[in-house]
């Protein structure tokens, strides 16, 4: 009878050919981040050490589906320039167009400017910007309560939630605005316009899953983002019955990030009414879906072929 031992096969790998392929393509890699230009070794080394920075919340997942995104299959670039409004917006202030609830003024904070609308009682928009040269601070308490603005002719007030089922949600978030700009930018995140009638459920779930991307993952990988974000209502919107806010039926929120000359967005669309097993990919969008719900121009001030190019593409993931 054979013996066990005279049965079991030695199973060799080939250690050499794996490792002369391994050293093939990190001599490529070298040989291709060297020929980059001085800008994008800079982005690369950024977004390859995001993953080890601490509190960053970065995976080496991201960091790889980033540099393909960016680098290896990069959308076109830009025929011009996009116009940053200071701390504020990228390509121009959301314009109406076809916007059916009144008319908007804007209000302009140390860190994000709103929208706000008086016949709806809250902002139709908000936008700011995260990251960039200065470094992350330290995150300040969170304040303990929300404020009126007192430069609206008649403004909402704290209390006016209260009962109503729902949650004074935030627009510019006070995580990722306290944690770039500090505790004074902070505490104007809790101005009443700055809120709007958020469930439970989305406020903190998706709303805030994507609003800690945006204080930790988005700076630490890509330097800085820009966000525009907003409720989305019927024709005619329900509303809270006490004191008439409009009550949104849906949110979006677009992520527009600037890389060598290109721009690419993220786009989302989050209904007031989430199912509990809803992910942030089931709400991907395009820009111009969303411009097409909500009645307001994004983008404006880019070149027009750079518009609508940007603007009909739909990420085909959550970064």
């Amino acid at each position: 009878m054979m013996s066990a031992r005279r049965r079991i096969r030695t199973v060799r790998v080939p250690v050499r050919g794996w490792g002369y392929g391994l050293l093939t393509i990190a001599i490529a890699g070298g040989l291709w981040f060297w020929l980059q230009p001085s800008s994008t070794r800079k982005e690369l080394r950024t977004l390859v050490f995001s993953a080890w920075s601490p509190g960053s919340r970065v995976g080496v997942a991201d960091v790889v589906a980033d540099v393909w995104d960016a680098y290896l299959v990069p959308d076109p670039p830009l025929r011009s320039a996009p116009l940053e409004l200071g701390t504020y917006a990228l390509g121009g202030w959301p314009q109406p167009s076809g916007f059916r609830h009144g008319s908007i003024t804007l209000l302009q904070n140390q860190a994000y400017a709103a929208g706000w609308v008086d016949r709806l009682r809250c902002s139709a928009w908000v936008t700011y910007r995260v990251g960039g040269d200065a470094p992350a601070l330290r995150s300040p308490p969170r304040p303990d309560r929300f404020v009126m603005d007192r430069r609206l002719s008649a403004p909402v007030k704290p209390e006016d939630y209260v009962r109503t089922g729902f949650d004074r949600g935030h627009l510019a978030p006070n995580l990722a605005i306290g944690r770039w700009f500090g505790a004074e930018a902070q505490r104007e995140t809790f101005l009443m316009s700055n809120v709007v009638p958020q469930a439970p459920a989305l406020n903190g779930g998706l709303w805030r899953e994507i609003e800690a991307r945006i204080a930790y993952s988005y700076p630490a990988r890509l330097e800085q983002v820009w966000v525009i974000c907003g409720p989305l209502f019927d024709a005619e919107p329900k509303r809270l019955d006490r004191v008439g806010i409009a009550l949104p039926s849906a949110f979006y929120l677009i992520v527009v990030d600037v890389s060598a000359g290109r721009v690419r967005t993220l786009a989302l669309t989050l209904p007031q009414d989430l199912s509990k097993d809803m992910t942030l990919e089931a709400a991907l969008t395009s820009v111009d879906a969303i411009e097409s719900q909500s009645g307001l121009d994004f983008l404006s001030l880019l070149d027009d072929e750079d518009e609508r190019t940007i603007e009909s593409r739909r990420s085909y993931r959550v970064w």
